[in-house]
């Protein structure tokens, strides 16, 4: 390369640019493509529930592209309802642009694809931006690894492709400092910066919230840290920025009002103990990080609340960097900015309150964000990747720190401490850590189906829900049937229709239920299914795995006490089973149905909330007459000291989480202050109001919808919600022997 080609690629000429997407892919592949050796659809990139969703997602808008069906309305899953699927972990722009192989390779090898573009993409964007504020190639190139192979970015790649897909934040950021600096008109600024909002909501609807939080955090800390001129330049920022979004989302008018026009899920989606960063995760890696897989490492990390998707805030090195760049030059305002943005950004990310090691220790602002309309579905520890942009130009900047003169010839020492800083931050150099063998059974992957059911037929696939590979094998069938059922996301984890079926919370949390047969039956009937699939044979069990550092998904087959439950419901159906292809299918005759139960979801839940709510009152009377310890009841308590049915609960999520609350698949069992005893169980106020009718006299204090005391007014529809009567031990004793005398 001549001395002109140098100074081309030091002026940021395309030439560069391509070479360093050249460099990034060449990382991805190296780093995560030889996962894919055994070719682009006999694995797929990640694990657990969330790479089968996305992968049915991208199925998806291949079908509406090609047979030009609603985009957002379908019967595909939750059938028979109409289900909208704007709500959902929707990646509509990566279907767009993946159709082509989609429709050419198969959804699997497009999903492959995806996740080795995502971080070239992604740290070639931040590679636009730092260039754009060094002028330099290589700190360019350094800035955009730290960035596109970031903790965070590859934490997501493992598990939640749609989080990881954020090449607009960088580019946002870069359009904002070019029209700062003046190397771009307002109009072409206002233009492409709606462009690159659009782009990034049809990427992910969560990042494009909190790049909106944040951007607004980036201007204030602006103004705090600049002087008189500059603040007047920062403040000319803001109504260009503000004419961008008005675009932006009159681009976006078609998807927001499926957004909102039907509803939409109320307050946060994540328990923000389960989705924050521990304080420790900044120094200490998982093992995402090739750092974070020594035993003592994991055995640190193993102490962190979160799962190993929501630990990506790992600093590494950059930590150093960040540090000697505050001591050096924070008298320079963008310095001083750069760090104060990405504190600020890693304290939001701490959540409520700061843990250190699952301790909880101070409490943080996050309840400012709570307060936010739609931000306070975020998952906290979403907000590290603007923490990492943030460092990401505090790098490329210390690795062009110097004189002019010295930049052409960087010192040996930068290099070799910039190579230290990337190796710090390095992934998983395990190929298989980052793939998952995809066992299809012969009936999906030879399309027998075909032979056994009737096109847009409606069948329920066993597991059930985001422990299911259901979501998979309708991809892989083209939607060749339908489902009552599915897996697309926790916003909620089901429509409000299947919500009010007590039987559905006990097939997601595959729990025993009351009479569980019967409700199957009547389910099945409302819903019109013409088949079970019980995939009982291979490694369809998906649960999380604390063993071996944070909480991972791991697959196996199905655990003994998971088939106990399957087996009680299926054999409840009355046919015989069929075994082919590697699953067990179970044919509803259209006769059969129609002598199961009356398929009323308000009667269903009647039945159940009756039995489960005289156990327990039962239950907790007898825990405080044997002289038990009050402050230890919990229905996990209560059913190990045989109180309770064995497994009414401890489900999948019980088994693989922290120790559990007193708050159990459905099932409310606590001591309450001044020594009296809550209990509660799940249901609407038409189905728990004979319930109610019959106890409140007995009990100190009701509530409906918990935490809201009965006597206060409150719309009391169908849908299903919490139900508490607080009982003084002498009431207790009242309700109890009341209970036995009722038939």
């Amino acid at each position: 390369m001549n001395a002109g080609d140098r100074a081309g690629l030091k002026r940021g000429g395309w030439h560069g640019g391509f070479i360093a997407l050249t460099i990034y892919l060449t990382l991805a592949v190296v780093f995560f493509g030889r996962a894919l050796r055994a070719g682009l659809a006999a694995v797929y990139v990640g694990d657990g529930p969330d790479p089968p969703q996305s992968i049915w997602f991208l199925a998806w808008w291949a079908h509406v592209l090609t047979e030009r069906v609603h985009p957002f309305l379908t019967h595909a899953v939750w059938a028979p309802a109409t289900y909208n699927l704007a709500w959902t972990t929707n990646i509509p722009l990566a279907g767009w642009l993946m159709y082509p192989v989609t429709r050419s390779l198969g959804p699997v090898a497009a999903h492959n694809l995806l996740c080795l573009i995502c971080p070239t993409v992604v740290g070639w964007a931040a590679f636009v931006l730092c260039r754009h504020v060094t002028r330099d190639f290589s700190a360019a190139l350094f800035g955009g690894f730290i960035f596109g192979f970031s903790p965070y970015v590859i934490c997501k790649l493992l598990g939640d492709i749609d989080l990881a897909m954020v090449p607009m934040v960088p580019v946002a950021a870069y359009l904002v400092l070019r029209v700062f600096d003046g190397t771009l008109r307002r109009p072409a600024f206002v233009a492409l910066f709606a462009l690159v909002l659009a782009a990034q909501f049809l990427l992910f609807i969560e990042t494009f919230a909190t790049m909106t939080m944040c951007g607004v955090v980036a201007i204030v800390i602006a103004l705090l840290v600049t002087d008189h001129d500059m603040r007047s330049r920062v403040r000319a920022l803001v109504p260009p920025i503000v004419a961008g979004y008005a675009v932006a989302l009159a681009l976006l008018a078609p998807y927001l009002y499926y957004l909102f026009a039907f509803g939409f899920p109320q307050g946060a989606i994540w328990s923000t103990k389960s989705g924050s960063i521990d304080l420790l995760n900044f120094v200490v890696p998982v093992p995402t990080n090739a750092l974070g897989t020594p035993a003592a490492i994991r055995s640190i990390s193993s102490s962190f609340r979160a799962g190993i998707y929501d630990t990506e805030a790992y600093l590494g090195l950059t930590l150093v960097v960040v540090v000697a760049m505050g001591w050096r030059r924070w008298h320079e305002p963008a310095v001083r900015m750069l760090i104060m943005f990405a504190a600020v950004a890693g304290v939001l990310a701490m959540g409520p309150w700061m843990e250190v090691a699952g301790r909880s220790i101070i409490p943080l602002p996050w309840a400012i964000v709570t307060a936010l309309p739609l931000i306070d579905k975020a998952v906290p520890a979403r907000l590290a990747v603007y923490m990492f942009l943030s460092i990401s130009i505090l790098c490329a900047i210390w690795f062009n720190s110097g004189t002019s003169d010295d930049r052409g010839h960087r010192s040996f020492s930068r290099y070799i401490g910039g190579v230290l800083v990337a190796a710090s931050l390095l992934p998983n150099l395990s190929a298989s850590f980052w793939a998952t063998p995809i066992d299809t059974p012969e009936f999906f992957s030879k399309g027998l189906y075909r032979q056994y059911i009737a096109p847009g037929e409606t069948v329920v696939i066993l597991p059930y829900g985001f422990e299911s590979d259901a979501m998979l094998w309708q991809a892989l069938s083209d939607r060749y049937f339908r489902m009552a059922g599915g897996y697309t996301g926790f916003a909620p984890p089901f429509p409000a229709e299947y919500a009010r079926w007590p039987i559905v919370a006990a097939l997601f949390d595959v729990a025993p239920l009351p009479e569980g047969g019967v409700q199957f039956q009547a389910f099945l009937k409302r819903h019109d299914v013409g088949a079970v699939i019980f995939a009982g044979q291979g490694n369809h069990s998906i649960e999380v795995d604390h063993s071996a550092g944070p909480g991972q998904w791991r697959r196996g087959p199905i655990p003994a006490r998971d088939r106990e439950v399957w087996d009680m419901l299926l054999a409840g159906l009355g046919v015989a089973p069929l075994n082919v292809g590697g699953i067990t299918l179970y044919r509803l005759p259209a006769d059969l149905r129609a002598r199961w139960p009356d398929p009323d979801p308000i009667a269903q839940q009647a039945r159940a909330a009756a039995i489960r709510w005289r156990t327990l009152l039962a239950a907790a009377y007898r825990y405080v007459a044997e002289g038990n310890r009050l402050p230890s009841l919990s229905p996990l308590v209560a059913q190990h000291a045989g109180l309770l049915p064995p497994k009414w609960v401890g489900g999948p999520l019980v088994r693989s989480s922290s120790p559990p609350g007193i708050f159990l698949d459905g099932l409310l069992l606590a001591p309450w202050h001044g020594g009296r005893v809550a209990i509660g169980v799940e249901g609407s106020y038409p189905a728990l109001k004979q319930l109610i009718e019959e106890y409140k006299s007995y009990a100190a204090i009701v509530y409906f919808s918990y935490p809201r005391k009965l006597s206060e007014p409150a719309p009391l529809g169908d849908d299903p919600a919490l139900m508490v009567m607080v009982f003084e031990i002498d009431g207790l004793a009242r309700a109890a022997h009341a209970a036995e005398s009722r038939p």
